[in-house]
């Protein structure tokens, strides 16, 4: 008996006798108009056998009534579509080409024929006459109608094609004609994935279902749909354990991606699907809608054929800038950035009727994680594959069964119900990977702009050596060098995502590359500026995309896990340089698993740090993975800078600014063409086009301002020679064109303002790019005005009337704020990470920008208005800031005010004393600060001491600054205050805890730390008798010396221990040499 493939529902097509033995689910889910046989299956004739449609001949008569085929169909079950299906698929292929009256004319004989039942129920084989007429290849994505490889016997294919799908043919009738038909989900896929229970998955999306009020179920409920019947498939507690692997067409990765969104976010048991999940292949799947003809005006056009009113909202649901395709495509960014399935997309290399269905903007999520590759087929082929030789299936079975190895090599990094948990309710390998998930090192990358239109295609031309280098194993290094703003990133993030990128490595004889990205952002977050970061992203990314070597550097996990146990400190990550170097080390010295990685860094310049040092730390991890055999590759990015060019003369690479010329016309000319193609001299736009050109040199980003202030010329009325005369008057270097931003600003206020009003709002626009340099982390539109305002009037920004929850409507009026203070030099970005909560927030436009601030640059472009002020601080106005809000009671973390305490002293070298001193008023306040402190560092009962009531004042004050590492502050509230010498024993254990812990401030300072030592002791405090018995009796010196060995990071540990030693021995003490000799 033949297996039936249920139209709709999940239908097992392979699978061990008994489930409980399989190791994954592989399911499969079909899209728009598709089918849960015909999608997955290639038919076509066989290539061996030459007298297909000769021995069809001989059996013409049996099929002749639908008595016929019932009775011989009595012994199988299989499912063919209807002749709606049939009909709808040939609409849909016309539809690409043809317009609406030609497509009434091909259709009239279908429609004659559906008025008439008993016609239809009685028709022959189609004859060779008819194969004109069989369904072909829809431009939107149809996948009903069986595609026939190019190489195939095409008319023989169709003949046959049109048959089938009619039910004139059964599988039993067809094999009589030597057809070749392959469903390759059965029978090529469990060849290479003997253990997997595979399934494909139907819904209903057919054309002639949504043509009527019937078709009206949505992808959410789809989704639903989907969730369901994978929850009823498992249902035992062995089934709910085992990982899923989901691979899907066209609009079913729509729906997988939202199904999975829904099963994270459900209390029922349809969460159980997504913790399973471990990856999900998408196939043509158009993550951004579809570029192709109007799938609404489409669907419109088949009503009027069929004379029925369209449900229109699947359809919709797939146009580029679809509101449900972002819904879907934003709740999908958040689960990845919470835990992450593997995510691999596969793009169609050829076109359909001349059209790319699922163009390349829109075939990739665009993650980090995700890895990219394509298929050398249409948009409907690439799910038919006719062998195990299909490069098709090769490409598409080669991630299964890399995901399906690594959940056999680490079963227990799967979110298994079953699996043995740690003590937090996850295993140990999952903590792992947990601690090294840094999500915002990822931001960057998905901030960055992508490619205009076709531009940057040339670097996987022979202009340059970078597909030469890809595919050899000989050279480790490609460098991309360029001007600030020439568009390196860009290129970058296109290089990374571009499936030629893999394919070109899989030349080099190694298959399975890993490609890991990370791009420095000098005016991110400091993990995204700092080697750690940089460490950090590579390790983790390698570990989740080989799960198989976690188990290498689990040992050294868990001497992490205990350090950070003994530091009680919650507030930083535990992984330190040299942990992750050597973590980094392991993996290339083990030979278990082969490495092929290729490593996309960007902006080695804006790295915070010690650019050779970080050089010399990969350079390591090359030549320790070399003599392993393993293949470690680097493409970096970076400004022409002295550094770079030592390190990198023998390597191979280019200069982008030498490239672009052609890019940068593409873009100018497609922007402004909109504004001027009606115009009379809309025949010189090339020429304006070209002289833009001429005075970028190769600058992007000169090109994308200018450009944004010729178009705004356009829309008012300029001619383009008069566009041509604005043009030359602008400057050719960036810091110019920032400068004449700024002054047009001014030049416009002056008009209309005094001078006093003039000055106010150069203030204001100076403040906002001083707390932009200083806030350390990035921070929303709200936040920065209200962090402005507090600053310089003490209250909130009153011309907008926000309050600390600003309204959602004044979103708005605040970003056209700040474009008039700042002048396009600050903007408002919006973000969907969870990092920000979905809010707006605040960067400079380019690094450039941000350079121009801090030389001082802004404020001299103000001229003559700000010149007898002094330029603030930014860290002194984010200090005052925090006082404000701190002493109205409103909510601000406590750390943020000792950092911004202790930069604001150490920059500017004077003590802000005032602003502290004003911050706690009374006791009770002071204290609370203080314990909101303690909570945040998560301190444990040997500190209690520390938290008792404290009647004096000022020495809450010392505590603060010893807590914010001040020792200006410090040393005039010493020489003020009159301390008890319990009250000395409570600063100098605040001080030593201070410097266990890493900081009550979040950071880290060590030559602070020695400073407010220093200034302790000075100040006549003693860390010897009478405080030894305070020390003993809290359990506090055994504790702090732990902590202080577990600490190997900063290198001013062994200066302070020095510094206790000098101090003890001066008192010529065995007792004290005896208790404080640990501290050496």
């Amino acid at each position: 008996m033949s297996l039936e493939v249920k139209r709709f529902g999940l239908t097992r097509l392979h699978g061990p006798e008994e489930k409980k033995k399989s190791s994954v689910d592989v399911i499969f889910v079909h899209g728009l108009f598709g089918h849960p046989y015909y999608t997955w299956t290639f038919k076509g004739a066989n290539p061996k056998s030459t007298a297909a449609r000769s021995d069809a001949g001989n059996s013409q008569d049996a099929w002749k009534s639908q008595d016929a085929r019932k009775s011989h169909d009595a012994g199988k079950s299989y499912d063919a579509p209807s002749d709606a299906a049939t009909k709808s698929d040939a609409v849909i292929s016309k539809l690409a080409t043809s317009s609406a009256h030609s497509l009434r004319s091909s259709m009239s004989k279908v429609l004659r024929r559906g008025k008439d039942g008993q016609k239809r129920q009685e028709r022959p084989c189609v004859k060779r006459s008819q194969a004109a007429n069989a369904p072909e290849e829809s431009s939107i994505g149809s996948e009903g109608a069986s595609s026939i490889p190019e190489e195939s016997n095409e008319e023989q294919s169709r003949i046959l094609e049109v048959e089938a799908q009619a039910g004139v043919v059964t599988l039993d009738a067809r094999s009589s004609y030597k057809m070749l038909e392959v469903l390759w989900p059965r029978d090529l896929l469990p060849a290479v994935l003997p253990d997997a229970n595979i399934y494909t998955w139907g819904y209903d999306v057919d054309i002639n279902h949504l043509l009527t009020p019937a078709g009206q179920l949505s992808i959410f409920q789809h989704a639903n749909g989907l969730l369901s019947d994978i929850c009823d498939e498992r249902l035992t507690r062995i089934d709910r354990a085992r990982p899923i692997i989901f691979v899907a067409h066209s609009l079913g990765g729509i729906v997988v991606k939202d199904a999975l969104f829904m099963s994270k976010s459900s209390k029922t048991h349809l969460r159980n699907v997504f913790p399973a999940t471990t990856g999900v292949c998408f196939l043509g799947t158009p993550h951004r809608g579809s570029g192709t003809a109007t799938l609404g005006k489409t669907a419109y056009e088949i009503s009027k054929i069929f004379f029925q009113r369209p449900a229109l909202g699947i359809l919709r649901c797939l146009e580029v800038n679809s509101t449900e395709l972002d819904r879907i495509s934003h709740n999908f960014s958040i689960l990845l950035a919470d835990r992450k399935p593997n995510v691999h997309s596969f793009m169609e290399e050829r076109p359909t009727k001349g059209i790319m269905v699922v163009q390349t903007f829109s075939y990739a999520i665009g993650d980090a994680f995700e890895t990219t590759h394509s298929i050398p087929a249409s948009h409907s082929n690439m799910t038919k594959f006719a062998s195990e030789k299909d490069e098709g299936f090769r490409r598409v079975s080669k991630v299964l069964i890399r995901w399906v190895n690594e959940i056999l090599d680490a079963p227990e990094l799967v979110n298994n119900p079953i699996a043995e948990k740690s003590e937090h309710g996850i295993s140990e390998s999952q903590a792992c990977l947990n601690s090294l998930n840094w999500s915002e090192t990822r931001t960057r990358i998905d901030e960055v702009e992508k490619t205009y239109r076709d531009t940057y295609q040339w670097i996987f031309t022979d202009r340059v050596s970078f597909v030469d280098w890809l595919g050899r194993l000989d050279e480790n290094i490609f460098w991309i060098q360029g001007k600030p703003g020439s568009g390196k990133s860009t290129l970058m993030k296109f290089a990374l995502h571009d499936p030629r990128t893999s394919s070109l490595l899989e030349r080099s004889g190694k298959l399975a590359w890993t490609q890991v990205g990370f791009f420095f952002h000098d005016r991110g977050s400091e993990l995204q500026k700092c080697a750690n970061g940089l460490l950090a992203e590579m390790l983790y990314q390698i570990l989740e995309n080989m799960r198989g070597l976690v188990p290498v550097i689990l040992p050294l996990y868990k001497k992490v896990r205990v350090r950070r146990t003994l530091t009680s400190s919650i507030s930083t990550s535990p992984w330190y340089p040299e942990d992750l170097c050597e973590g980094l080390r392991l993996i290339a010295d083990q030979d278990q698993i082969p490495l092929n990685i290729c490593l996309f860094i960007d902006a080695l310049d804006e790295h915070l740090g010690d650019h050779r040092a970080m050089l010399q730390t990969l350079n390591d991890f090359v030549n320790v993975a070399r003599k392993r055999g393993h293949n470690i590759k680097f493409c970096l990015a970076s400004r022409p800078e002295n550094v770079f060019k030592t390190a990198f003369k023998d390597v191979p690479g280019f200069a982008i600014h030498e490239h672009t010329a052609t890019d940068i016309q593409t873009y100018a000319f497609g922007k402004l063409q909109p504004e001027l193609a009606v115009r009379s001299d809309a025949g010189q736009l090339k020429d304006l086009a070209n002289d833009v050109v001429t005075k970028a040199q190769g600058v992007f980003l000169w090109v994308k301002l200018v450009v944004m202030e010729l178009v705004e010329g356009a829309c008012e009325g300029e001619t383009i020679f008069s566009l041509q005369e604005l043009l030359f008057s602008i400057p050719t270097e960036l810091e110019g064109l920032y400068t004449r931003a700024l002054a047009r600003l001014v030049s416009k206020k002056l008009t209309g303002a005094g001078k006093a009003k003039l000055e106010e709002h150069c203030t204001e626009a100076m403040a906002l790019f001083q707390i932009a340099l200083c806030w350390r982390p990035q921070y929303t539109l709200g936040a920065l005005f209200h962090a402005t305002s507090f600053s310089l009037y003490g209250h909130a920004y009153e011309a907008l009337k926000l309050d600390v929850q600003r309204r959602p409507q004044s979103t708005i009026e605040m970003g056209r704020l700040l474009t008039a203070r700042c002048g396009g030099l600050l903007e408002a970005v919006h973000s969907h990470s969870h990092q920000f909560n979905e809010g707006d927030y605040v960067r400079f436009i380019h690094q450039t920008a941000k350079e121009f601030v801090q030389k001082g640059s802004a404020q001299s472009a103000f001229g003559n208005i700000l010149q007898d002020k002094t330029e603030a601080n930014g860290h002194v106005l984010l200090l005052r800031y925090c006082c404000q809000v701190l002493r109205q009671e409103l909510d601000i973390p406590v750390p943020e005010f000792l950092y911004h305490a202790h930069k604001a002293e150490k920059e500017t070298r004077q003590s802000q004393g005032i602003e502290i001193d004003a911050l706690v008023s009374n006791q009770a306040r002071s204290l609370q600060i203080l314990e909101n402190l303690f909570q945040e560092q998560n301190l444990t009962k040997e500190h209690a001491y520390l938290r008792a009531e404290i009647n004096n004042l000022d020495i809450l004050l010392i505590l603060l600054g010893v807590a914010a590492q001040i020792p200006i502050y410090l040393s005039s509230k010493l020489r003020a205050v009159k301390r008890t010498p319990e009250e000395d024993g409570q600063i100098l254990a605040a001080a030593i805890l201070n410097f266990a812990t890493d900081g009550f401030g979040g950071g880290v300072d060590g030559q602070a730390e020695l400073e407010v030592l220093t200034t302790l002791f000075a100040a006549g405090i003693d860390p010897d008798t009478p405080y030894r018995d305070l020390f003993a009796k809290d359990q506090y010196t055994t504790a702090s010396h732990q902590m202080v060995k577990s600490e190997t990071r900063f290198r001013y540990r062994k200066a302070v221990g020095q510094l206790l030693w000098a101090h003890i021995a001066s008192k010529k003490d065995q007792a004290s040499d005896n208790m404080w000799s640990s501290w050496r």
